[in-house]
């Protein structure tokens, strides 16, 4: 979730929401993604859906990381917004999210499964508008054959 520096070789490829605009950088990919609430079955199952944004118990990401999306937007929707449980780490925000212990707001695919991973979605009154994506990398790499590699995987994936 960190701004890598391509220009100066600190990764060889970003997924970023924004569309490059430093000169020495390309998008080589736009992908677009679906946001919508989503929980475990079992949370799922305590809620009255539909329901409304503050009814639902909400998993988040924590310090340094509170200005990433989308806990901006769900303090803006939620007054006083504390998440039921926040990690500056995805991947342990994603087992809380298993473990049942609340939301999340999820990217998916048009085409991915609603029950993928065990995730049901959510009727939280509203549907968020779309997210894209961009794989981006330094012009001067975006010839290079291991890294086109790699970008194609990701295309497969976003």
């Amino acid at each position: 979730m960190d701004h890598i520096d391509l220009t100066r070789g600190a990764a060889d490829l970003a997924i970023r929401t924004q569309f490059p605009t430093e000169p020495e950088l390309v998008s080589l990919h736009c992908a677009l993604s679906q946001p919508a609430a989503y929980a475990s079955k079992e949370y799922a199952a305590t809620l009255t859906q539909p329901c409304d944004w503050p009814d639902i118990q909400w998993i988040s990401c924590s310090k340094p990381y509170t200005t990433v999306q989308p806990r901006p937007m769900l303090e803006r929707l939620i007054s006083g917004f504390e998440p039921v449980f926040c990690s500056d780490n995805y991947l342990v925000q994603k087992a809380a999210f298993a473990e049942g212990l609340g939301a999340m707001i999820i990217n998916c695919r048009p085409d991915d499964s609603l029950q993928k991973g065990g995730r049901v979605p959510i009727d939280a009154g509203g549907t968020l508008p779309q997210v894209e994506s961009y794989i981006v990398c330094a012009k001067s790499m975006q010839h290079v054959p291991r890294l086109m590699a790699v970008v194609k995987h990701l295309i497969a994936c976003l």
